[in-house]
Parts: structure tokens; sequence; C-alpha cells
């Protein structure tokens, strides 16, 4: 779950940047205008750096129970939600960038579907907070707490923990992240036809 998220955020990086750099050809820095048009770039390169730091803290982490484990945890937190906080405003500060530059007939709808999806963002961080409370409420720890260094083994045992069934939490914070997958592509299909439109 969260290994395969990580490594999914990982390669669509790198295809981000490829098509960036297919698409601009080149480093895109305006000396003469710090704040404004190197915001996307600098803030862009910040959410690369630190999406492609995220994996090889992972493959370097502790044991759990360790004591440098607890201090892995939050440094991979906040790199990460960093990463995710700078991409966010990335995306915002590219459409300013656009409009400003070269696409001046961008229609304003793509700005109010990103703020359409980061409000719908907010409600899935509450739905799975909530899935988490409920959670911890039933077994006492958290789902992210039982994250292991090694593969599972394999068991004959009917009853070993590889072997059963996935709990409902589990089931259902998959259909909320399946959902909001299918949304989130959604929605960055239609600001990239606004795009379109306004480069014809």
């Amino acid at each position: 779950g969260h290994r395969a998220v990580m490594l999914s955020v990982w390669g669509l990086t790198i295809i981000g940047v490829i098509i960036i750099f297919a698409h601009a050809k080149e480093w895109v820095y305006d000396k003469s205008n710090h704040a404004v048009h190197n915001a996307h770039p600098i803030v862009g390169f910040i959410t690369v750096l630190s999406a492609f730091a995220q994996p090889i803290m992972a493959a370097a982490r502790p044991h759990p129970g360790t004591p440098k484990r607890s201090i892995f945890n939050w440094v991979h937190r906040m790199v990460g939600f960093s990463a995710y906080v700078c991409g966010i405003v990335s995306v915002f500060f590219g459409l300013a960038f656009a409009r400003d530059q070269h696409l001046t007939g961008l229609s304003d709808n793509a700005t109010y579907i990103l703020h359409a999806w980061n409000g719908l963002q907010g409600c899935m961080w509450l739905v799975m907070g909530c899935i988490d409370y409920n959670h911890k409420k039933k077994t006492g720890c958290t789902p992210a707490t039982n994250i292991e260094m090694k593969p599972p083994i394999k068991s004959d045992d009917p009853d070993s923990k590889d072997t059963k069934e996935p709990s409902e939490d589990a089931n259902i914070r998959k259909a909320v992240l399946i959902g909001w997958v299918v949304i989130s592509l959604g929605l960055s299909l239609v600001v990239a036809i606004y795009i379109g439109i306004a480069e014809l």
C-alpha cells in the first residue's frame, strides 16, 4: 500500500520531469523577475528533490523498535509532507506563470478546478482520519504502526497474519484511495484540456 503509492509518485515524478523538459527544452529561469517568474520552477525543483529523497530514505530506514526509528518516522513524514505541499503550490504557480507568459486565454475555470480539488482533498483526509481513528479504537494501534522492514513470511497456518483477509477498515481505505485517484485523474484531464484549448 504505502510502498506502492510512494513508488508510483516517484515514477510519475520522473515522467513529469521528462514531459516538462521535452516541452520547455531547457531550464526556464528569469533573472529579471525572481519572485514571480521563478517561483514555479524553484518550488517544482524542491518538490522533485523531496519526492526522490523519500524512497531512498525508506530503503535505509531503521527497523521498528530501534532508537532511531522515531527520528526516521518524523523526518520521513516532514519530507513527504513538504513534497506534497510544494507540489500543490507549484501547480498553482505554474498556472499563474503560464497565464502571465503565453496562455493569456487560459480559462479561470482551470484555477477553480484546482481549488475544488484541494477542497475535496481536505474531505478525503478527513475520511481517512476517521477510518484510522475507528481502526485505533478497535485494535489499539493505527494501521501505519504495524509496517515491518521484511516482507511477510508465507505460512500454511490459516491464522497467520499474511493469510488473513484484509480488515474492513483496510478495504474502506483502499476504496477511498482508488476513488481519489480516479477523481484526481479526471480533474487533471480537465485542466489539461483547458490548457490545450488556450494554446490553440
